[in-house]
């Protein structure tokens, strides 16, 4: 009797496999042809299970290091920004420390003719 391949779905217990292959003796030897054949079978299909895993497990890998490396990337363009901001966090302190000083200049209606705040006004980096 040979392999019946519609009788066994995928997904089919490998017990129940050979216990349908198994059934009734034939003139070619009996159930020990038939046995040998459905081990032979089912040891095709657990190497293809093993193959499979395999590559699962190397797609897995894969993906695992893909992850590992967006976080890098995530984690120092994050650091980049938190530079920017506190580089934009320092001019705007000084843009604030100029307008203070600006606003406190014409309050004394001091403008004209004070070096020393024009200086200090010039010294301020933005």
């Amino acid at each position: 009797m040979a392999w019946d391949r519609r009788s066994v779905s995928l997904g089919t217990p490998i017990s129940e496999a050979i216990a349908r292959q198994g059934g009734a003796d034939n003139e070619e030897g009996g159930r020990g042809v038939r046995s040998s054949r459905l081990v032979a079978a089912a040891s095709r299909a657990e190497t293809r299970l093993r193959e499979n895993s395999h590559k699962i497990e190397a797609l897995l890998t894969q993906k695992a290091g893909d992850a590992a490396a967006s976080a890098k990337t995530a984690h120092d363009e994050a650091d980049a920004v938190r530079k920017e901001t506190d580089e934009l966090t320092a001019r705007l302190a000084s843009a604030a420390k100029l307008l203070g000083l600006l606003n406190r200049m014409f309050a004394s209606k001091a403008l004209d003719g004070d070096c020393l705040k024009i200086t200090e006004l010039h010294s301020l980096k933005l």
